[in-house]
């Protein structure tokens, strides 16, 4: 058939470049924050509008100001133990809220949550699934967007289901596209071995009798092969 399994593979190619993409963008699982001590970080001026990241409370003077990440932090004097031990705990709450792996979907941890992990693995086995239900759906002769959607919803079940699906014999084809027809192979004369056409009664080169493998054009358009 004609539906090109070109764009099954296609289609399946850029599933997979997509899913590797999500991969690779992702922060690191499990990537966990280091202790830190008042040496490694640069000290900052406290100012009046400055409030503490532990508590949320002002801080004065006698407290802490610095720089961590590029951000301007502030510490009471009280609680610089507890930010010290796990920075990124309190640091992400002045992260941007929104993203989808940001800092403040997993407090107490510097890459994603298992949550996340397990959605990022749900949703590529997802499109997997589907792009290779789609894929053998058009070789089956079945609608590809159909069981793309299929693949998409019920992951390996429609996956399975396409699987076992037995193949169509004559597939419906867009108005656009036309099957191929296909073509007996050349009969070879045992006489003198030349190669001709599926249809031919007699040898065209020593004119030895042929048993043909199908029936001619003409012949199937109720037409006449004798020329009288």
């Amino acid at each position: 058939m004609l539906i090109s399994a070109t764009s099954g593979r296609s289609l399946l190619l850029a599933t997979i470049v997509a899913v590797s993409s999500l991969i690779t963008s992702s922060p690191s699982y499990g990537q966990s924050d280091t202790a830190l001590t008042l040496e490694e970080l640069t000290r900052l001026e406290v100012r009046d509008s400055d409030r503490c990241i532990v508590c949320g409370s002002p801080v004065s003077e006698e407290d802490y100001a610095f720089l961590y990440k590029g951000r301007r932090v502030a510490v009471h004097r009280a609680e610089i133990g507890t930010f010290l031990a796990n920075p990124s705990k309190y640091f992400a709450s002045m992260q941007a809220r929104g993203g989808l792996f940001s800092e403040e979907a997993v407090p107490g941890n510097g890459g994603m949550g298992l949550g996340w992990f397990w959605f990022g693995v749900l949703i590529a086995c997802s499109l997997l699934c589907a792009a290779g239900s789609a894929t053998i759906a058009v070789k089956k002769g079945y609608p590809a967007v159909l069981w793309f959607f299929a693949g998409l919803i019920v992951n390996v079940i429609g996956l399975a289901v396409i699987a076992m699906k037995e193949r169509k014999e004559e597939v419906d084809l867009p108005p656009h596209l036309q099957k191929v027809r296909t073509t007996s192979s050349s009969i070879q004369c045992s006489s003198c071995g030349n190669m001709n056409h599926p249809s031919a009664n007699r040898c065209s080169k020593c004119g030895n009798e042929l048993e043909p493998d199908s029936d001619s054009d003409v012949q199937r358009a109720g037409l006449s092969n004798d020329p009288s």
